[in-house]
This record gives C-alpha cells, structure tokens and sequence, in this order.
C-alpha cells in the first residue's frame, strides 16, 4: 500500500492503485515468461531428443559443485525403488539408465536416455580424476555400454542393478570401465 498525504486535508491517505499495477505488471511477465518456456519446450520437441541434450557435454557446465550433490542425491535412491528394464521414474522403477539421467535432470541437466548415449555425450575421464557424481560406464572388449551409474568415490557407485537387488551401492566389480564427467570442463 502506498501512504501519501492528501493536500487539502494534511491526513495521510492510502492508494492501492501503485500496489494494483504492479501486481498487473508482474502478471503479465509471468505470463509472458511461460510462453517463451512452452515455446521452447515446444521446439525442443519438436527437433528431437538428440537436439533437446545437444551441447551439453561440450558448451553448458553445471554450478560449482553440483558434482558432490549429485552424488549424495544418488545414495538417496537406494533401496527405494526397484529395478524396471526400461524404467525411468520413481513410479516405474529405474534401469540403470533411466536412474542416471532421472538423476541428473533433478539438477537440470539433460543427458540421453540410454548407457550408450550417454556415454557418448560425457566426456571421458581417468579414473585418478573422477568425482563423486560423475558417471561409470562399463564396456565390453568391443566397447559397448552395458552398464551406468553415478561414481561415488572409493571405488563405488549407485546403480539400478538388477530385479533382484533394486537400486544399490556397489563396487566396482571390472576393470573394463570409463568415467565420464558432466560437471566441469577440461582441465578441472
């Protein structure tokens, strides 16, 4: 409410009407605002999921930190849900997939769908350099992705592993695997 002093009376008088326009201005950003994010929801959509992930691993870098926090978001799904080939959400259960980009869209970072995907929208690392919160990807001799979870440290990492066992913290168990980073450009 605004308080001013009439000029014939000297008492203090209220107007709503300064308070009325700017709640029609934030109104009308608000709106504007949801149109732009639909519309661009709309033409992401409406190129692809390859153009909807596109840049990610080569131009647009996560907060500082973030890395850390997606790890301990990841030890939070742990023996909470069950394992689902295909899955991808709380209310379906995950694969091993569908658990790492459910985790890394939380923090809005928008990866592929599948091991093999994401594989290759990561960029590698050594296993000296990776983080908790990175990814581990396990390959065969040919190169083909099997397997993905989120590192976290010590040798272990968070993985929807099978019907049997849900989601769980495991080791490490091969040495045919790659890291791979989202969190921080090269050189970090």
């Amino acid at each position: 409410m605004i308080m001013r002093e009439s000029a014939d009376s000297g008492r203090s008088v209220s107007s709503d009407s300064g308070r009325g326009h700017l709640q029609a201005v934030q109104r009308a950003l608000t709106r504007a605002m949801t149109a732009l994010v639909i519309a661009g929801a709309a033409a992401l959509g409406a190129a692809g999921p390859a153009a909807a992930t596109a840049g990610y691993h080569t131009r647009y870098w996560a907060a500082p930190g973030v890395d850390a926090r997606i790890a301990a978001y990841a030890l939070t799904f742990i023996g909470r849900y069950p394992y689902q080939w295909g899955g991808s959400s709380p209310a379906t259960g995950f694969d091993c997939s569908g658990l790492t980009s459910y985790i890394y869209r939380h923090y809005r970072l928008a990866i592929p769908r599948t091991a093999e995907g994401q594989f290759a929208a990561f960029r590698r690392v050594s296993r000296a350099a990776a983080m908790p919160g990175d990814l581990v990807f396990f390959h065969d001799a040919f190169g083909y992705v099997y397997h993905v979870g989120v590192y976290e440290g010590r040798g272990n990492l968070v993985a929807a592993a099978d019907p049997d066992d849900g989601i769980v913290l495991e080791t490490i168990w091969s040495s045919a695997v790659t890291f791979g980073t989202l969190t921080r450009p090269a050189g970090r």
